[in-house]
């Protein structure tokens, strides 16, 4: 609640040794206040495990601020699917469509075509594509187009629309899904 006076308070305790749940508190309350200049400190704390991966990632989140794609992104391999969860969520944050970034296409693509993702993932995934705003990522969603799972169907539909992409196969897909009883548009 202190606002920008609290933060470099914060940021020194961050950057000294605190206990887990202190450097917790503190990359959490820096996310609270807002202040652009925490960043650095927040994702050092995350990468060398001063604090759970999950509240660096929420606090990157919260501080809205775009530099840090590549941190989340990196993230999206980890074994945790609560934290890859949390990296959809962060990483769906702070890109937006409009800036057409295509960072997250190369890292997102293995995973989504990996048919040993859970499905809800792949879903959460490529609507993630969508998101960049990448030209990249229609290739990627057209080779998903037509899917048996309705709702993966259903978000590359969604992720298309994202996109906003011209082409023949775009709009062959997306006057489909508009024809297709199992893609609740």
């Amino acid at each position: 609640l202190a606002g920008e006076e609290a933060v470099d308070g914060l940021i020194a305790t961050l950057e000294g040794s605190p206990t887990r749940r202190l450097a917790t508190a503190a990359v959490l309350a820096l996310a609270e206040a807002g202040s652009a200049k925490a960043l650095p400190t927040v994702v050092k704390a995350s990468r060398r495990g001063s604090v759970p991966l999950e509240a660096g990632l929420a606090a990157v989140g919260a501080l809205g601020d775009r530099r840090a794609l590549t941190f989340v992104l990196e993230q999206l391999d980890n074994p945790d699917p609560r934290v890859r969860a949390t990296v959809v969520k962060v990483a769906g944050k702070l890109l937006r469509p409009a800036d057409r970034d295509g960072r997250a296409v190369d890292v997102v693509a293995p995973r989504v075509r990996d048919l040993t993702t859970p499905v809800v993932e792949r879903i959460a995934l490529v609507r993630l594509l969508g998101r960049t705003g990448s030209p990249r990522a229609s290739a990627l969603l057209l080779e998903l187009a037509g899917h048996d799972d309705p709702a993966l169907e259903l978000a590359v539909v969604e992720a298309l629309g994202t996109l906003r992409v011209e082409g023949p196969e775009v709009d062959a897909v997306l006057l489909a899904a508009l024809d297709d009883e199992d893609v609740a548009l």
